[in-house]
This record gives C-alpha cells, structure tokens and sequence, in this order.
C-alpha cells in the first residue's frame, strides 16, 4: 500500500495549470481517502429541485462568500455533510476544475486528503448513504460499464463505474479518473 500512497503523493503534487471562465459560479468537493487507500463516496439525498438528487457524489458544494479559498469550501462542506473534519488531514492537491457536462453553469474545483484516522462520517440530511471505495479497484477498472440515460428525449450511453449496484458516472466519474490517469500517468 505504501507504493500506491506513493504514486498518490507524486500524483498530486503536479500543480494544476486549468482555469475557470471567470463568469462561472464555483464549487469544490473532497476527494477524501481513508487510511486504507479508500475514496470516500456519498449517495446524496433524494430532493426536489436538485438535479444531481440521489446521485453518487464526492462531498462538496458551492463557494461562500465567507471562504477563505476553493479548498476551504471543501473543507466546510465535507464538515457540513459529513461531520467529518479535513483541518488534520494530510492535504494531498487539487486537480484541474471540471463543468457539469449537461449544465455549464458553474465550475467544480476537486481537492484531495488524506484521512489520518478510519474516519466515522456522521451525514446530514443532504447525504442518504456514504461508503469507500478502494483506490486499487479503482486503479483496476473493476466495475466499468455504461448507463443509459434519456436526456432531452434522446437515449444516450455514458460511462459509469457501478458500486454495490449503483453507478458513479458524470461530473464525479470525470474526477476521478482524471485522479486515476495522474496516478497512472495516462493520456486520453
């Protein structure tokens, strides 16, 4: 394991060289790894109104005005959605900033931890169900598939990496395999 948390480490520390349009709100979710090597996932929360309801989601959300960086959003909605405090954790990087590929109306900024302690999430209301993934099944491409999705009366296929029965796809699957190609040092 210590080899992986290694090419972790190498990975992140690339400094990141994309940008935002300067008109787009932001955001920033956690990439949070267990001391095991494993990526924390929520399932957030059936709501009205949300358009990435019960999705499988890295804990994040938009920028506050009273947010000291992108990177201290989220921090305080890891804290806010989970209970979990990052302000101890080894902070790994940040990754390039990805748009929703349906809406472009804001710009997600992703950074990455490193948990000290197993962690015990305590989610808020906005969160049904957190679990991990290891990195390594990850890094193995175990659970890779496509979904359908119908989309503007279209039926359209998009990647997914499906997780006890659930499928992690969009926004989030485009974070994190862009982790997975710095770890890998894959071109796409």
């Amino acid at each position: 394991m210590s080899t992986l948390l290694e090419h972790l480490r190498r990975s992140l520390a690339r400094p990141v060289v994309a940008r935002c349009p300067p008109d787009l709100p932001e955001a920033a979710i956690a990439a949070v790894f267990t001391p095991a090597l494993e990526l924390l996932v929520i399932q957030r929360a059936e709501q009205d109104g949300d358009p990435w309801s019960g999705h499988l989601a890295l804990p994040g959300g938009r920028r506050e005005p009273a947010d000291r960086s992108l990177r201290h959003t989220a921090m305080r909605e890891t804290w806010e959605e989970l209970g979990l405090s990052l302000e101890g954790a080894e902070y790994l990087g940040a990754l390039d900033p990805v748009a929703p590929l349906m809406s472009r109306r804001m710009c997600v900024w992703p950074y990455a931890f490193l948990l000290r302690q197993e962690p015990v999430p305590a989610p808020n209301e906005e969160v049904a169900e957190v679990f991990s993934v290891p990195l390594a099944r990850l890094l193995a491409g175990e659970g890779r598939r496509t979904m359908p999705l119908e989309w503007g009366g279209s039926r359209l296929s998009f990647p997914c990496v499906e997780i006890d029965g659930r499928c992690l796809w969009g926004l989030t699957l485009r974070v994190v395999d862009q982790l997975l190609d710095r770890i890998e040092r894959r071109d796409r």
